[in-house]
C-alpha cells in the first residue's frame, strides 16, 4: 500500500496553511527547494536570522510575506515555534496563494 505524501499547502476558506523547513543562520534569505518528511512535503527556506529569540521565526514570516506579496501581519506562525518544521497560514484570496504555490512547486519540485 502506498502512502499518500500530502502537498506543501493546504488551500483554506480565507488564505493558505504552508508546511515550511526552516534553515537559519544562513548566508541568505531563499527558497532551496520542496522536501518530503515524514510524508508531508515542506517548501525549504533559509533565512539569515539566528534560532535564538524567534528571530528566524519572525525572519520567515517576513521572506514568506514577501514572496506571496502580501502584509507581514498576513502571515502567521500557527505551530513549530521551536522546530524546524514549521506550519504557516497566509490570508488572502486563495486562489492567488495557490497559483504562487503552484508556480513553486513548477520551479523547485522535484
Amino acid at each position: 500500500m502506498a502512502i499518500e505524501v500530502r502537498s506543501f499547502f493546504r488551500t483554506e476558506n480565507e488564505g493558505l496553511t504552508l508546511f515550511v523547513k526552516l534553515v537559519p543562520n544562513a548566508k541568505r534569505d531563499e527558497i532551496i527547494g520542496i522536501f518530503e518528511v515524514e510524508s508531508q512535503r515542506r517548501l525549504g527556506v533559509r533565512v539569515r536570522a539566528v534560532a535564538e529569540k524567534n528571530k528566524a521565526n519572525k525572519s520567515l514570516c517576513t521572506f514568506i510575506s514577501t514572496i506571496f506579496h502580501v502584509a507581514q501581519n498576513e502571515v502567521e506562525l500557527v505551530s513549530g515555534n521551536k522546530s524546524r518544521f514549521k506550519k504557516l497560514y497566509i490570508r488572502g484570496n486563495p486562489d492567488d496563494l495557490t497559483e504562487k504555490c503552484e508556480r513553486l512547486e513548477n520551479r523547485y519540485g522535484n
